[in-house]
């Protein structure tokens, strides 16, 4: 595996790595899936469309196949319910990651949800695109995200960093990609930092908030408390942590600073050839009037860590990760 350092981590106790990756499949490939390739201008305006009929409240205005699937936080509802019912507007923060050759698309964005007593939200969307029409749309919501304030960061390098285009010579492999992504969950589950390739300098970035970072690195965000774990508990033996914060997110792993992960199933991982963010972001209100349901307050089991099952473009291992004994 490339040592290649993993520095923005888009946040998350399963954070999924988005980088450079090879070549989209062929034509006959796209043409078996149905319908030519939709390239990254087509499924960022697939997105867009989808974006913008959530934004109206307006599921008639969705591309969808006739035949569809729609989750959120991993429980399969409708289309009109669920965040349908109490999406108020659009946040400034918005991360595209495009995958053409599975005809996949994700979307991280902020947002505020209800009308009547307004909250931020941070939402994970990815579609899976085949003839131009949606057969998948999976969301994670993470709701009354109090640091999505923090998004974007301040400091541009992050976000140039996130969307700048690698050169052909020095992109990773799709099977350096799929190897990385899933290192990461197997060092959270397993406390591991060399399960991963993680670099000396490195920076979490989780729901906005800075929870791992170098000890030479600079904060794109103002930095927290870090991780809510405190102690190490093993048979007889409390001992206190040592300063978590800047000691890199790999050896902060060995500490068990996500004792409460114990698994991930199945590893699924984001791929993004060609990352950029959206020049037209956030877009005007909609003209549309709120539903009538706008002030309910929708609540929903909290996801600790947005891309603890973020946004996936395609399911690339169905391995079960279970705990050390």
């Amino acid at each position: 595996m490339s040592t290649a350092a993993i520095r923005g981590l888009a946040a998350g106790v399963a954070a999924l790595v988005l980088g450079s990756i090879g070549a989209a499949a062929p034509a006959d490939a796209a043409k078996a899936r149905g319908g030519a390739a939709c390239g990254e201008a087509c499924l960022k305006g697939v997105m867009d469309r989808y974006l913008d009929a959530l934004a109206r409240h307006d599921v008639k205005a969705v591309p969808a196949a006739p035949r569809y699937r729609y989750t959120e936080n991993a429980a399969e509802i409708r289309l009109g319910e669920g965040l349908w019912a109490t999406f108020n507007k659009w946040g400034p923060y918005r991360h595209d990651a495009f995958d053409p050759s599975t005809g996949g698309v994700v979307s991280y964005l902020s947002l505020t949800e209800n009308h009547e007593i307004p909250f931020d939200d941070l939402l994970a969307v990815r579609l899976k695109v085949v003839g131009g029409k949606i057969t998948e749309i999976e969301t994670v919501l993470s709701r009354h995200a109090r640091a999505a304030v923090n998004l974007p960061p301040k400091d541009p390098s992050w976000m140039e960093i996130m969307n700048r285009i690698e050169p052909p010579k020095t992109r990773l492999t799709r099977a350096q990609l799929i190897e990385g992504s899933i290192g990461y969950m197997r060092a959270v589950a397993f406390a591991d930092g060399e399960l991963a390739p993680f670099a000396e300098s490195c920076i979490r970035l989780e729901n906005g908030n800075i929870t791992a970072i170098g000890a030479n690195d600079a904060s794109p965000v103002p930095v927290g408390n870090g991780p809510p774990i405190g102690i190490v508990i093993t048979p007889g033996v409390q001992a206190e942590l040592p300063p978590l914060m800047g000691s890199g997110c790999g050896k902060q792993l060995n500490y068990r600073s996500y004792a409460f992960i114990t698994g991930s199933r199945p590893n699924r991982s984001a791929r993004a050839p060609q990352s950029r963010a959206p020049t037209n972001w956030p877009p005007k209100p909609a003209e549309a009037s709120p539903p009538a349901s706008a002030g309910l307050s929708f609540h929903s089991p909290e996801i600790d860590g947005m891309t603890k099952a973020m946004a996936t473009l395609s399911q690339l291992s169905n391995s079960i990760i279970r705990p050390r004994m």
